[in-house]
């Protein structure tokens, strides 16, 4: 390992991870008799809180490599009045402006200011709610921007539905844009959460209803694909909106992905790049997701009348503004997960990054990494052979569906060399889940998955039967930004005894999935330790997920 990537994961340790915030936990535990026994003090033993110290540091790594500051300074370079973008040039004379909005934005927004300085003239950003304190207090002081910074910082959209806050933000960058003229750059800084931070709704539509439907959708599993498509209808700025408004500014857009597939013209809506979507695309999503009873009839009306009219798209920009506009991916998901993946093989795993692309829901999810855990103990244990692997053909359907029609053979070689250099491994997943909420818990999709998987590894027998032989398994998802739903947390860690010991303080694990609570089950269980709580982090590329498994002749000696 490089002595770089050993302080980085002791930095992202403190750092990263630093003291515990267990304000809300507190207060849960606070009304409740669930306490850690000493049965579940004994049961996790030093091999399992190492384990899982290392998902935590490798899901760090990952985060690390995304951070807004790195990146911006790989894209942008400045010599001699003169901007280069994607070998693309632009003049530079004080006559520069920002505008950004997003959970990594205020990170970019420093890096920008370090290369071109006093060029830039003025600038607005829509951020997070409370991510100035929070990057503070997790020891990120450094991403915020400089007292004499000229970009004027604006806080809302908390918990990342949009409010007045995130409106009033909306109005100033529209208003900075529309005074911009030919010879003025206009920099766009987005990244993922932009969408609730940029709501500039369409009269006669209200910020009401532009909550109500972002609630009412997420709340039946859209996608954000889906929910996105419908938001650029509903604003202003999306969808293109905000390049138009620029004209005849330059605009250059600097956008890290938080979507499947890197669709740049679904992150925080497309507010530069022209949308092709139309009101019946919007009708015809409410209508699959089941949520056409629930939506306001207004809004109803609203995408109704446009399509009796014709009107597909009225933001549909000109050719002559789109030639002035510069859309740039720099930074994804994979770019994480590829750092995350180095990161475990410096500590000693056999290592495979299974998809960048994960989606579904994050419960059925969650049940196919148990069986793909099960699979790795079994080929560990006792080298099945053809005859023995019919039980295992569900797990190979599994397994291409998730990830492509070659990672069955993948697994199977990188079992083969684990097992013969008596090695742990670690498989990385990453990409976006949805969750169908049907309880009235608290949540989010990466703590709904963590959940599910320790339910069924409490349920696999033969998983079970190789734990006790001394086989050790842990797996965490987390949320690149830091925050896993309306919680403190990013997301959680599960292992094979979680649910038995939760059970034994009185704590029932069914019980809180049934009903989508799963912050709640994870702030009484092992006495909140197994919570992943990271404070903001000052990015965003969707989630990451880490499995680990070793044998125990490896005993962690790595």
């Amino acid at each position: 390992m490089s002595r770089w990537l050993l302080s980085c994961g002791h930095n992202l340790d403190r750092r990263i991870f630093g003291k515990f915030n267990q304000s809300g936990c507190n207060k849960l535990r606070g009304h409740t008799s669930f306490l850690t026994t000493n049965n579940q003090d004994s049961a996790m033993d030093a091999q399992m809180e190492k384990l899982k110290q290392d998902a935590r540091n490798i899901f760090a790594a990952g985060v690390e490599a995304v951070l807004p500051h790195r990146i911006v300074s790989k894209t942008l370079s400045y010599h001699g009045n003169c901007l280069r973008v994607n070998q693309k040039q632009y003049k530079v004379d004080h006559n520069v402006y920002i505008v950004g909005f997003g959970k990594a934005v205020i990170g970019m927004i420093g890096a920008v200011e370090d290369i071109l300085g006093d060029h830039i003239q003025h600038g607005v950003a829509s951020v997070p709610h409370s991510i100035q304190d929070a990057l503070t207090k997790a020891g990120r002081s450094d991403m915020l921007p400089s007292c004499d910074s000229k970009v004027v910082i604006m806080e809302g959209a908390k918990n990342n539905f949009p409010d007045e806050d995130s409106q009033r933000a909306a109005d100033k960058i529209t208003k900075l844009a529309s005074n911009l003229g030919k010879d003025d750059l206009l920099i766009a800084l987005i990244s993922g959460g932009g969408s609730a931070l940029l709501p500039a709704p369409i009269p006669p539509l209200t910020l009401q209803d532009i909550y109500d439907v972002s609630k009412i959708l997420a709340m039946k599993g859209s996608t954000i694909a889906q929910l996105n498509t419908i938001r650029k209808h509903m604003s202003k700025l999306k969808g293109g909106g905000l390049a138009q408004v620029a004209y005849p500014a330059q605009v250059v857009s600097l956008i890290l992905s938080d979507i499947i597939g890197n669709q740049l013209d679904m992150i925080a809506s497309g507010p530069t790049i022209t949308d092709n979507s139309t009101p019946q695309d919007c009708l015809d999503i409410i209508s699959h997701l089941g949520a056409t009873t629930a939506i306001p009839n207004n809004v109803l009306k609203f995408f109704q009348r446009k399509v009796t009219m014709g009107t597909a798209n009225e933001k549909e920009a000109s050719p002559s503004s789109q030639d002035l506009v510069l859309n740039v991916a720099i930074g994804n998901n994979q770019l994480a997960s590829e750092e995350a993946t180095r990161y475990a093989q410096d500590l000693g795993f056999e290592t495979l990054l299974l998809s960048n692309e994960l989606s579904g829901e994050a419960r059925i999810l969650g049940d196919s990494f148990v069986k793909i855990a099960e699979y790795i103990l079994c080929q560990y244990k006792v080298k099945l052979t053809k005859s023995d692997s019919e039980g295992f053909k569900q797990i190979n359907k599994d397994l291409i569906a998730l990830c492509g029609l070659d990672t069955e053979t993948k697994l199977q070689t990188l079992v083969q060399n684990a097992s013969t250099l008596n090695k742990p491994i670690c498989l990385i997943g990453a990409g976006e889940t949805t969750v169908t909420v049907v309880g009235q818990g608290k949540g989010g999709r990466n703590q709904e998955m963590s959940l599910a998987v320790a339910i069924a590894m409490n349920k696999q027998s033969n998983l079970q039967h190789l734990v006790e032989e001394g086989f050790q398994v842990v797996f965490l998802s987390g949320g690149t930004d830091g925050q896993d739903g309306p919680t403190d947390a990013a997301g959680a860690l599960a292992d094979p005894h979680q649910v038995m010991l939760a059970t034994q303080s009185g704590i029932q694990a069914q019980q809180y999935l049934r009903n989508n609570d799963s912050y709640s089950f994870y702030c009484q269980a092992n006495g909140g330790k197994d919570l992943l709580v990271t404070g903001l982090t000052g990015t965003n590329v969707m989630d990451i997920q880490v499995l680990l498994v070793t044998p125990p002749e490896a005993n962690l000696q790595y």
